[in-house]
């Protein structure tokens, strides 16, 4: 909820801006870039708190969903490996080389 009274609140400054610059009669490409200048100015300056309780609340979705991303599967192939090797599944496990991110292949040595 904050982050969307964060968001209404710079939406309406910038509607604002637009309208005080269409008043004094810029118009054009100056009073949009003047306007989203002058609204942004006006955000950082005056809405420190909200933009605070904004942030507060993303990170702590944030660190809520936080988990690792690969640990799970590496963890379900080992131990699928070491079942398959009880059962007599699997003679030898060789080594694989990792395949790199990037597509490329390893340097060989």
């Amino acid at each position: 909820m904050p982050l969307l009274r964060y968001s209404l609140l710079r939406i309406a400054v910038l509607l604002a801006s637009f309208g005080l610059f269409w008043l004094i009669g810029l118009r054009g490409w100056p009073w949009l870039i003047v306007s989203v200048i002058v609204a942004g100015a006006v955000s950082f300056l005056t809405m420190r708190t909200q933009r605070d309780a904004a942030v507060g609340s993303l990170s702590s979705r944030a660190a809520a969903v936080d988990r690792p991303v690969h640990g799970d599967d590496e963890d379900a192939e080992d131990r699928a490996l070491d079942e398959a090797e009880r059962a007599g599944d699997v003679a030898e496990v060789e080594h694989v080389e990792p395949v790199r991110d990037d597509g490329a292949a390893p340097p060989r040595s």
